[in-house]
């Protein structure tokens, strides 16, 4: 089913990002580089792993917190064990499960990291149709 454009809003998506590196920092809290022989600037790698999120992209959707009977169980999946649901054309957002969704917000940074508890929802699952995903949303506030 496709969307009118007029009703999409704007949001902002920030991707899950499993074992990322973990970058030296100076007493601000930048980012240590260390310059490479051809003159290439490197962040120094501490050798250690965590979890992060991406930088916040802002982007168009459809979404909706209310989900009626017609939506009960699309693609197999009870949709009433969850907040919201985000519509967009497949192929428009490399959004995956994990990924959080600012909406009627904007993202905030903590220590140069995104801070996942100012996001509104997390992508708990998605179903793609023919011309469409449906992301399934999970509420975080």
């Amino acid at each position: 089913m496709r969307r009118q454009v007029r009703n999409q809003q704007r949001m902002w998506y920030s991707i899950f990002e499993k074992n990322a590196p973990v970058y030296a920092k100076d007493k601000d809290g930048n980012i240590i580089y260390d310059t490479m022989p051809d003159g290439t600037k490197v962040p120094r790698d501490t050798g250690k792993k965590k979890d992060t999120y991406s930088e916040p992209v802002e982007f168009l959707g459809n979404i909706t917190s209310t989900i009626g009977e017609a939506d009960a169980k699309p693609f197999g999946v009870d949709v009433s064990d969850y907040d919201a649901l985000l519509y967009v054309p497949k192929g428009t957002l490399p959004l995956k499960e994990f990924s959080l969704i600012w909406y009627q917000s904007e993202p905030t940074m903590k220590n140069g990291e995104v801070d996942p508890h100012s996001a509104n929802y997390k992508v708990a699952r998605v179903p793609v149709s023919l011309n469409e995903v449906k992301y399934l949303l999970k509420g975080l506030t």
